[in-house]
């Protein structure tokens, strides 16, 4: 069948029908109440065919979607954040530039630097939800997965999205747009997104995994292809189990990703470094010179 949202990995555009999604969405939301998840005729990989826009998404989480700063984590999310900080511990140090994207709320951060994490930065495209930082010292930024940071973001070692995957109407340019704006040199991307390979064990309510937020339904192979096209390549991953906040066992995918840099990227790094190297000769010749001079 011909489909009317393209594949988020492969950007085909056909697919099979798998199961209709209904919904009651209040008449202030723009986002529709129906759907079909389908899997790509090209790829297997499975998603909502939604016929909300781009701009339906952001005016959603801009104006009615709002966790806000007062959500306290429960032991689902506390499991992650473990798991996450055991990631963080084993391959970086305390003094990594770490940005948390577009998450529910701050307190990933929160929990970080509790575990001597000092170099933390939370992005957001919505101000209600960063009014609490400047109190508990975070640093925030304005920025969106799809645009680029305020001028003062100065960019990470590693940007860190929980539970944000399944929520993009459009992952791969999401991605792109983040390799090319908030992430420095030797990119990693840390990702979690709820484990829908065996939906069986999980005994949550449907609309849990399957509402109008939730539009794609990822495996560990297929968030590989995703990242993949972006030139990353998965180095670790874990499984998070616990039961969340109404006791339903739950289960999460938590996986850090790394660039491979092809010839081209890493010539332009080194054409990059060699430029800063001879601004630094120049100022230093400059510093020299009148030194003499004096």
């Amino acid at each position: 069948m011909k489909l009317t949202r393209s594949c988020p990995i492969c950007e085909n555009n056909t697919g099979s029908e798998l199961q209709t999604i209904k919904m009651d969405i209040p008449s202030n939301i723009k986002l529709t109440n129906k759907y079909n998840i389908v899997s790509c005729n090209v790829c297997g990989s499975c998603f909502a065919n939604t016929s909300s826009s781009a701009e339906d998404y952001d005016d959603y989480y801009c104006n009615h979607n709002y966790y806000g700063w007062w959500r306290s984590y429960n032991s689902s999310s506390e499991s992650d954040y473990l798991s996450i900080s055991r990631i963080l511990d084993k391959w970086f140090d305390k003094t990594i530039s770490v940005a948390d994207m577009w998450c529910w709320n701050w307190k990933l951060l929160s929990f970080l630097k509790e575990k001597w994490y000092k170099n933390i930065i939370w992005i957001d495209p919505s101000y209600d939800s960063i009014n609490e930082l400047d109190r508990i010292g975070i640093q925030w930024a304005i920025g969106s997965v799809y645009g680029k940071p305020d001028k003062n973001f100065k960019k990470a070692k590693i940007v860190i999205m929980t539970m944000v995957l399944e929520h993009l109407l459009e992952p791969l340019k999401a991605i792109k747009n983040i390799t090319d704006n908030y992430l420095a040199d030797d990119w990693y991307i840390i990702v979690t997104w709820p484990h829908f390979e065996d939906l069986l064990l999980d005994n949550s309510p449907i609309l849990n995994n399957f509402n109008h937020e939730h539009i794609n339904y990822f495996s560990v192979k297929s968030a590989d292809w995703l990242f993949g096209r972006c030139g990353f390549t998965r180095i670790e991953k874990h499984i998070s189990i616990c039961f969340n906040h109404n006791d339903n066992l739950q289960f999460s995918n938590i996986v850090l990703y790394k660039i491979n840099l092809n010839n081209s990227q890493k010539i332009l790094k080194m054409k990059q470094l060699l430029k800063v190297l001879m601004n630094m000769y120049q100022e230093f010749k400059i510093g020299n010179w009148n030194l003499l001079k004096a």
